[in-house]
């Protein structure tokens, strides 16, 4: 009985680490779509930013309509990080595609690291970016966004995706 116990228990416990980092993984792409999608249905009516409280700085060096469309842009990003809600591994980018003036829509593109969140796995479970991009029609928009994408940093990826 206690060799029986001794020889399945560590396999049994190695597939329900795998199972729970699949898990993890899943819920992150999971939840950086729907985040992005409710952020852009928010951004879409001129709600987003608002309700969120967070501000982020605008560089000295821009002034005048250029300062409040970086400065929108800006809050924009934060609010929809904060939708999302996966920590400061996310990092997200808005793109103002007015140059259709009848329909003007929105880009917004978001991308988080997935991985193995236990690091048993990482061989078959690498740690890789995983990217949303989501266009969606202006309804209402209080100011006009600059683009702006967050700094990425020495990171594996790029917003080539986006644009």
């Amino acid at each position: 009985m206690l060799v029986e116990v001794a020889l399945v228990l560590p396999i049994l416990l190695l597939l329900m680490t795998f199972i729970a980092d699949i898990g993890v993984i899943l819920y992150r792409e999971q939840a950086l779509t729907q985040g992005l999608t409710s952020a852009s249905r928010a951004l879409s009516v001129g709600r987003v930013g608002a309700d969120e409280g967070c501000t982020t700085p605008v560089p000295e060096d821009v002034v005048g309509d250029a300062a409040a469309r970086q400065h929108a842009a800006r809050a924009a990003v934060c609010a929809i990080e904060a939708r999302i809600g996966l920590g400061p591994e996310t990092l997200v980018g808005v793109i103002d595609n007015d140059e259709d003036e009848i329909a003007p829509t929105i880009i917004v593109c978001a991308q988080t690291k997935i991985g193995s969140a236990s690091g048993f796995f990482d061989l078959i479970l690498p740690e890789r970016w995983y990217a949303e991009r989501m266009e969606v029609q202006l309804e209402y928009l209080e100011q006009p966004l600059a683009d702006y994408f967050e700094p990425i940093g020495g990171a594996a990826t790029s917003w080539s995706y986006c644009v």
